[in-house]
Order: C-alpha cells, then sequence, then structure tokens
C-alpha cells in the first residue's frame, strides 16, 4: 500500500514542484520542516542561486525544508539520507546497518532522535526496511 498524503501535504507539494521544477519522490511534514524526497541530480538548480528558491519556499510554507535526492539503490539512499561520511552499509532481513564513526553517530540521530526517525520512515516507505542500526 503506498503512502497516503493530506490535503496539505499535497498543496506543499504542488507548491514545491512548482517552484523548483523538480519531482517529489516522497515527503514528511513535521511541526516546523518538511523533508523532500527528489528525483533529481541537479540539486543546485533546485536549490536556486544563494538558495533563493529554497528561501522563498519556506517563507511561503512557513516552514523549514530539507532536501534529500533519492536513488533506487538501497545503500545510495541511505548515504543521501544520512548526509556525512559512513564507512560501510550492509543490509540483512529487512535491517540497515551503518558503520559510522562514533562522533557522527549524534549528527545521524539529531535532537531528540528527529533525523534518524525521518531516515527509518523514507527507508521503510521505499524500500520496506524495517530499522536501522548504527554501529
Amino acid at each position: 500500500m503506498g503512502v497516503k498524503f493530506r490535503t496539505d501535504d499535497l498543496r506543499d507539494i504542488a507548491l514545491f514542484e512548482k517552484i523548483t521544477k523538480a519531482r517529489v519522490v516522497d515527503c514528511i511534514p513535521q511541526q516546523e520542516t518538511i523533508y523532500f524526497v527528489v528525483n533529481e541530480n541537479k540539486l543546485g538548480s533546485i536549490i536556486g542561486k544563494n538558495g533563493e528558491k529554497i528561501k522563498n519556499l519556506e517563507k511561503l510554507m512557513r516552514k523549514r525544508i530539507k532536501i534529500f535526492k533519492y536513488s533506487d539503490n538501497i545503500k545510495t539512499f541511505t548515504e543521501h539520507l544520512i548526509t556525512v561520511p559512513v564507512n560501510e552499509i550492509k543490509i540483512k532481513n529487512n535491517v540497515v546497518k551503518v558503520n559510522v564513526s562514533r562522533r557522527k553517530k549524534p549528527i545521524i540521530v539529531g535532537k531528540n532522535g528527529e533525523k534518524i526517525k525521518i531516515i527509518k520512515e523514507f527507508l521503510r516507505r521505499k524500500f520496506k526496511i524495517s530499522d536501522i542500526v548504527l554501529e
């Protein structure tokens, strides 16, 4: 079963696509931030010169915007979501195991575990992953 979006989410996706000219693959709205996954190689053109497109969108949506690049390859997509260098990514029994330095773990987890929750949700939606473990 696919992801069901609320009317507000669909409106945000349509606005994002109109302004950036990028196709949204997935979106997770949170209280203060909207996370978009896009199917584009040119993130620079999506963001705009000096980040103008994203700044404009953030004003219109009244939320921060985070963008991740999609990949059909689960390891590559995981790297895009994590955004910090990792040593190794293994997948076994629907669990992604990420070997990363101890110093980088707090960056991946985020404040109150918010970032790791978003990473897990995108991986669950796109690849039916049940968990992500940082080693």
